[in-house]
């Protein structure tokens, strides 16, 4: 067999693959970008409270406040976080081709490892800080810069929100806005991606 012919029946044999994993799972446009854009409102609440609660406790150990009360807006922070689960599950339907995500509509892998980060330990730390917070163990002391701080940066057994957590949701809003743009020729989730604290500033 010549070699332009063998050459050619790769291409066709790729682009046949390609087209099997895209037409492997149908999904609608608007929920797909519904939970980026929601996801993404999620990281820019909890953000907002860790740069607030930074600010407020640096506040209390300056001698400018005597006291501050964190729990309300750790509540809701964790009620944020919390709803980031459920747009983690709308994409992975949307997206992946197996429960596991070893595989996903643009025939990549990625998803797979962003979905062990986001449902180990580092995630997990997060939701329990601000539970932590929430429940009032957060009441103006030094506990409550070490539960913001662990929080942003974890420890050394678990990673933080600024090292694991939010790189693993940019992860799955990059498969978002290529299989949009694979399947649509949508670019409206180019470039998205989570909000960060100012602690992240540097990672």
């Amino acid at each position: 067999m010549k070699l332009s012919t063998i050459t050619a029946a790769a291409s066709l044999l790729a682009a046949s693959s390609a087209a099997a994993i895209h037409n492997k799972r149908d999904f609608d446009l608007d929920t797909v970008k519904n939970a980026v854009f929601a996801w993404q409102a999620n990281t820019a609440a909890v953000s907002q409270f860790l740069d607030q609660a930074a600010t407020q406790i640096q506040f209390v150990q300056d001698g400018t406040l005597s006291s501050i009360d964190l729990t309300g807006q750790a509540s809701i922070a964790l009620s944020h976080e919390n709803d980031e689960l459920n747009q983690k599950g709308i994409l992975e339907s949307a997206l992946c081709i197996d429960s596991s995500c070893t595989q996903d509509v643009n025939g990549r892998p990625d998803i797979s490892t962003s979905k062990s980060a986001l449902e180990g330990g580092a995630f997990g730390n997060v939701v329990n800080l601000l539970g932590v917070i929430s429940n009032g163990d957060g009441l103006s002391g030094p506990s409550s810069g070490a539960d913001v701080d662990g929080i942003n940066f974890g420890s050394a057994i678990v990673g933080g929100r600024c090292g694991v957590v939010l790189p693993a949701i940019d992860a799955y809003f990059v498969e978002a806005s290529d299989a949009i743009v694979n399947a649509f020729g949508d670019t409206s989730l180019v470039g998205v991606t989570s909000v960060r604290p100012q602690a992240c500033n540097g990672f």
